[in-house]
């Protein structure tokens, strides 16, 4: 590790890009917070991901960056450049393992800047940190980990991995009138499924068979069952309702965007969903969840699981870490049946009760 006279006065975080991996890096977040409480801290981060640390105390600035819109192009891009340079930073975080988020660290003008050794930017880094490694091939840890390595490089104690979320007050009545707009009984439990995930279609479990289980769960528990969709995943949303016997809360197109989801999640006594940032989202708050696991290594994740069911079926490709099917049969998610998904949400919903 590269040493440091003084503490930093203004450090730079450039946050991860996809959801779940947002909400992993909130112990991160907190570290660097709590071991340099009177530095300027600012984030970077995807324009989309904004609102998944919307209220969060450990930045005195977001920075949104926004590629296919005002950051598009290289006019664009060099306009976010000319805004990170005025930061002035002594220290920039790099939690994404891109050769782009080195260099906009580099661009910056960063004095130090912190990141894993990978993909091509050793030299766009002061301290090129060698990512996890078993006889010389990089190895998946969970990410909350993989992330916490990087702040004790900057001084940083260890951190509990605990994933913390927030939500103001008036998001979390948009939540509440949100669902009661759709006919959500507050008399009922709220279960959640989340059919769908941005990675690709091959994290996705079959829409019948959501179907089936939501069902059941209705019959058992009487309960109202909520299917939650970002705007690309209204078709998947509107096939497990056509599949179905009952009426969930379905939306539709009426999305309420992520940061009401959160109130929305936080209120569900159980979330069913495939591996994606719903769940990260649910654990943050404390919710239980049932995951299926196909096509991606559960060793990513591994970590805050004391109410977390994952349930997968071991097959020969599995997990091949590719965005759609290369075979083109989804096997890994076909193997995984309605029963062992219902054992699972069984099991969960018993174990509140006790």
């Amino acid at each position: 590790m590269t040493e440091q006279p003084t503490k930093p006065h203004s450090i730079l975080i450039r946050a991860p890009n996809w959801v779940g991996d947002v909400v992993m890096a909130t112990p991160a977040f907190r570290a660097v917070r709590n071991t340099f409480p009177d530095a300027r801290i600012s984030l970077l981060i995807k324009k989309y991901g904004r609102c998944v640390i919307n209220d969060a105390p450990w930045f005195d600035e977001v920075i949104e960056y926004d590629p296919s819109g005002e950051h598009r192009g290289m006019r664009g891009y060099l306009k976010l450049v000319g805004r990170l340079r005025r930061g002035r930073f002594d220290l920039a975080l790099i939690l994404v393992n891109s050769l782009r988020g080195a260099l906009e660290a580099r661009l910056a003008g960063a004095r130090r800047r912190v990141g894993y050794d990978r993909n091509g930017r050793r030299m766009l880094l002061t301290d090129a940190v060698p990512p996890p490694a078993e006889n010389g091939k990089i190895v998946p840890q969970n990410m909350v980990e993989y992330y916490l390595r990087l702040c004790s490089e900057i001084g940083c104690p260890p951190e509990p991995t605990r994933e913390e979320l927030f939500v103001r007050n008036d998001i979390d009545r948009q939540a509440e009138e949100f669902l009661a707009r759709h006919g959500r009984d507050a008399s009922k439990m709220l279960v959640g499924i989340n059919p769908g995930a941005a990675f690709g279609s091959s994290k996705c479990w079959l829409p019948e068979r959501f179907a089936q289980v939501a069902d059941a769960i209705i019959e058992r528990r009487n309960c109202d069952l909520f299917i939650c969709s970002a705007p690309a995943e209204t078709e998947i949303a509107r096939a497990i309702e056509s599949h179905m016997k009952r009426r969930p809360i379905n939306p539709h197109n009426d999305n309420p965007g992520l940061e009401v989801y959160k109130g929305i999640i936080r209120r569900m006594r159980l979330l069913i969903t495939n591996d994606t940032g719903a769940r990260h989202i649910a654990v943050a708050f404390g919710v239980p969840v049932v995951v299926v696991f196909g096509s991606t290594s559960t060793r990513y994740t591994d970590v805050n699981l004391e109410q977390t069911t994952i349930v997968t079926a071991n097959v020969q490709c599995s997990p091949c870490q590719e965005k759609t099917c290369p075979t083109g049969t989804h096997e890994c998610m076909r193997a995984v049946t309605v029963d062992m998904l219902m054992d699972a949400v069984e099991q969960a919903l018993s174990d509140q009760a006790e």
